[in-house]
Parts: structure tokens; C-alpha cells; sequence
């Protein structure tokens, strides 16, 4: 239920929008969080799964960015290490290139240097016979091979664990809702939501409201008067697609002769994740965006000159997706170039209530982000609770660790209805600690144990609409799941079958 008035409104289940909801809930604050689709089904769900300081972002000299980035990868690494796992990346670099191997080198010890101590592994440039192993590169003209350390995620689950931690904190936290009117009143807004899921209206009150809708903050900006200027944002393209594995453990940073850069990396096991691209669009649907055959082309053609022997073709591309980024804009021309540094507007309304805008971002800073959101209105505004959580230190939603004996417990009813220690492996890198919440979904549910499609229990499909809100088809196979890779449309349609059900 929704309560009729709150301090904090926060528009946007992306990564930034939930970000804030956490640490506003954190430090006492009655917060309400509002997304209009499912958590992270847009730009947050749909990056290169990286959680890195950008080590590309030093050739812009965004230091700033870069230092924040590095320091915030590790609170990750300590706040969610269930969904953040430290990963060691190559740079194969070719006679000719433009960027040489001293260039590169230089760039891999500054990046070590504001990653600063008690971080990851540092760089290093492989020496003849480790780079010569690495046999599933080109051969051909390479002049060596720079080593560094960065860390992957899974965006989708990360962007959920941190609204449900929010939740967790005391914040209402709502999917499939939105907001479809604001009139700000004197010393507060009044806000109109359309639940998607129900069909009804509510109308509640807040004293801050905070726009973090991604692409779509300029459109909900356009719902409000405003006295400043606010920044403009540019939409880059991005594709990235999902093959069979090529390789084990390391991921590969490529150098293209055009400038970009393109990220080969392990994925979940028993795939290859290949992307990105940049280019400017200019629509205005933000809901799917779709990538096109000369970016599809593009990727292939990449992977086939670096990795020669692996073969691959747009028939062996299991899954693709496609996301913008949103950039400020100062009027550059060059997108690889532009910052990906974030902008906050605030714009007070009365004593303690007024409107912020996130405009821009990125996936690794978004604690950060939150932290000077909520500075802002704390300055203004005291909240209604204690400070109970330290989102810096506090452990995300899952990121606990599960007492031996309780574990074996749950292991062995699990293998008493036939689920073997495969599943909970499965659960534990999918749910963290709360795997144990999963298996209790299967223990109590009749059938719970039963396999609806490969590599998914009715318990656990119950969990993920019950737990963790999922709704769609696309909930489960894209978000909460990686499923998409390998469901069969027959099995696409048993678990919509299943979904109707509840």
C-alpha cells in the first residue's frame, strides 16, 4: 500500500534512480521509488556489465571521474561481491596501432595509481611466452600485451539487489508504475501514479522529488517550471551480443584502428559477451531500442580480425541488446570523447522541498551519485528516522554469508525432493545468501521442486514474481535470469503460461 505523503519521490528503477532511494531509506528518510517498466529494462540493464574506473576516460583526462570510479568498484567489490567479481583484462596491441605499447602502459600504471592500495591486482605486460599463449588471438603483428585489473556484473540483478535493499531499508519501492502528473503546491508536490499492474490511480505528496528517469529525465522535466538552464543530453547507441564461450577467465579490451573500443569478456560461465558500439541517436522511443546490421556487422568484423580462430558468425549470436547512453552535452562532435561524468540540477521550491535532476551517469558511480542527491536535500530537509545503514560499508541484498550448518541443512532437504548441489551453486551465484529464501519457496510450494524449463523450479519462478516483482516473460529470461540465451519458444511460452497463473 501506498502511504499519502512522503519526503523523498524518486522517479527511475534504473541504477541511479534505485541508488538514491537506497540512500535516502538509509539515512532515515520515508522514500517512495516509482518505475514505469521493471527495474534496470533500460539503459542500466543493458551496459557491458562492467564495474571499472574507465580506463579509456584517462586519454579525455576525466581524472576525476576516474578516481571516483576506481574507489567506488571498491565498495562494490566489498558491499556486493556476490553480484561484483574481479576480472583481469588484456590489451593486445599491434604494430601500428594508433595507441603504442608505451602509451598503453603508461595509462595501465596511472590507472593503477588512483586505483590507489588495497585494491586489485596491478598491471603488468606479459612477457613473450604468456602473451605467445594467448593463442586465441591474432598473432600477426602483435608487439605486446598490457594486463590490468577491472570487475564484471551482473547490471540487471545489481540494479535489483539495490532497489530491494531499499526496500529492505523501509522505502516503498514500486515496478510498472507511473508517474503521469506533478503539480507542485507551495511546500510540497503532489504527484499522480498510474499502477500498470492494477489499472488504478493514486495520488501522493512529497517533499522532494528526485528525477533520475535516464533518458526520459528531460521529458519529466518538461512537467515542472524551471529557473535554471539544464543541460542537454545526447543519446549513444550501444549494442552488444552474447555468443558461445570462447575462452575462460580473462577478458580482452580491443583497439580497433578507428579509435573505439571493444570489450570481449567471459559471461556467465558458458558464453562470450562482445560489444560495444557508439553512435548518436535521435528517437525518442527509449523502451527498445534496436541496433542495426551495420553495428551487428561491425562487432562480427572485430571479432573475426582479433580472435581469428574463433569463427564467429551472426548465426552463432545467441542474444543481442541494445541501450543509449545518456551523455551531457556541451556541444561536442566527437561522442568517444564526451564525459561520462554526471550533472545534478536542484532547484529549491520552498524551505525544506524542491526538485533534483540526474542528468548523465554511469553504472559504477551510482552510490556515489545517490550519496550527493540525498546531501542536497539533507540540507534542507531532516528526515523523519535514525540513520540506521552506511550504504559505503553495509552489505547489498544477498552479499551475507550463509552459517555452514544452516546451509547442509537446507542442501540436504533440497536432495531429499531431487535438487542436487548443481541448483544451489546455481542459486548462490544468481541470489547470493538469499538462495536459502528460494529453496524455502520450493520446500513449501506443492510441485516447487519441479523443472518448468530447463534450469528453472516453480519455487523459484514463484520467488522471482513474489520477491523480486517480476511480471513479464521478459522479467524473468532477461533480468532476474539469462535464460534468453538458450529457452526455446516452446519454453517461452510455458513460462508465460506459468506467469498467468499468478
Amino acid at each position: 500500500m501506498l502511504q499519502q505523503e512522503y519526503q523523498v519521490l524518486v522517479i527511475g528503477g534504473g541504477i541511479n534512480g534505485t541508488g538514491v532511494a537506497r540512500e535516502a531509506a538509509s539515512q532515515g528518510y520515508s522514500t517512495l521509488l516509482v518505475e514505469k517498466n521493471d527495474f534496470g529494462h533500460a539503459t542500466s540493464g543493458n551496459s557491458s556489465k562492467l564495474v571499472h574506473g574507465g580506463i579509456r576516460y584517462l586519454e579525455n583526462y576525466d581524472f576525476k571521474l576516474v578516481h571516483e570510479s576506481l574507489k567506488e568498484r571498491r565498495v562494490l567489490l566489498r558491499t556486493a561481491p556476490h553480484l561484483v567479481h574481479p576480472l583481469r583484462f588484456n590489451i593486445p596491441v599491434y604494430e601500428g596501432d594508433k595507441r603504442p605499447a608505451w602509451m598503453v602502459q603508461t595509462g595501465c600504471k596511472l590507472y593503477d595509481l588512483f586505483a590507489g592500495r588495497k585494491n586489485l591486482k596491478h598491471s603488468c605486460r606479459l612477457d613473450k611466452k604468456a602473451a605467445s599463449a594467448l593463442t586465441v588471438l591474432r598473432q600477426e603483428g602483435l608487439s605486446a600485451i598490457l594486463q590490468y585489473s577491472d570487475a564484471q556484473t551482473d547490471d540487471s540483478r545489481l540494479c535489483l539487489a539495490t532497489a530491494l535493499t531499499a526496500e529492505l531499508y523501509g522505502a516503498d519501492v514500486h515496478n510498472y508504475m507511473a508517474v503521469t502528473q506533478i503539480h507542485p503546491q507551495g511546500d510540497h508536490y503532489q504527484v499522480t501514479l498510474h499502477d500498470h499492474r492494477t489499472r488504478q490511480e493514486h495520488s501522493v505528496r512529497c517533499k522532494y522529488l528526485v528525477n533520475a528517469a535516464g533518458p526520459w529525465v528531460p521529458g519529466l522535466d518538461t512537467m515542472l517550471p524551471h529557473t535554471k538552464v539544464h543541460p542537454a543530453l545526447k543519446y549513444v547507441r550501444g549494442i552488444h551480443f552474447v555468443v558461445p564461450k570462447m575462452f575462460d577467465h580473462q577478458g580482452f579490451l580491443i583497439m580497433p584502428a578507428d579509435g573505439r573500443i571493444v570489450f570481449v569478456l567471459p559471461w556467465k560461465d558458458n558464453f562470450t559477451l562482445i560489444g560495444t558500439t557508439e553512435s548518436e541517436y535521435t528517437g525518442s522511443q527509449f523502451d527498445v531500442i534496436p541496433p542495426s546490421q551495420e553495428e551487428i556487422s561491425y562487432l562480427l568484423d572485430v571479432t573475426s580480425h582479433y580472435f581469428p580462430a574463433s569463427n564467429i558468425a551472426q548465426k552463432d549470436i545467441l542474444h543481442i541488446y541494445s541501450g543509449v547512453r545518456c551523455l551531457v552535452s556541451h556541444g561536442e562532435s566527437n561522442m568517444t570523447t564526451m564525459s561520462r561524468e554526471y550533472g545534478i540540477v536542484e532547484e529549491q521550491q520552498n524551505a525544506d522541498s524542491g526538485y533534483l535532476a540526474v542528468f548523465g551517469g554511469k553504472l559504477t558511480s551510482y552510490r556515489s551519485l545517490g550519496e550527493k542527491v540525498v546531501k542536497r536535500i539533507r540540507a534542507s530537509l531532516v528526515p523523519q528516522g535514525p540513520r540506521n545503514h552506511h550504504t559505503e560499508t553495509d552489505l547489498i541484498l544477498g552479499a551475507g554469508q550463509v552459517p555452514e550448518g544452516i546451509a547442509a541443512s537446507w542442501k540436504k532437504r533440497l536432495a531429499a525432493v531431487g535438487l542436487d548441489k548443481t541448483w544451489v551453486q546455481k542459486w548462490q551465484s544468481r541470489y547470493g545468501s538469499q538462495w536459502l529464501e528460494v529453496a524455502r519457496y520450493i520446500l513449501d510450494q506443492e510441485g516447487g521442486e519441479q523443472e518448468i524449463i530447463p534450469g528453472l523450479c516453480r519455487g523459484e519462478l514463484s520467488y522471482m514474481h513474489t520477491e523480486e516483482k517480476a511480471v513479464s516473460l521478459e522479467d524473468i529470461i532477461v533480468r532476474r535470469t539469462k535464460l534468453v540465451y538458450t529457452a526455446s519458444d516452446e519454453e517461452k511460452e510455458i513460462l508465460i503460461r506459468e506467469l498467468e497463473k499468478f
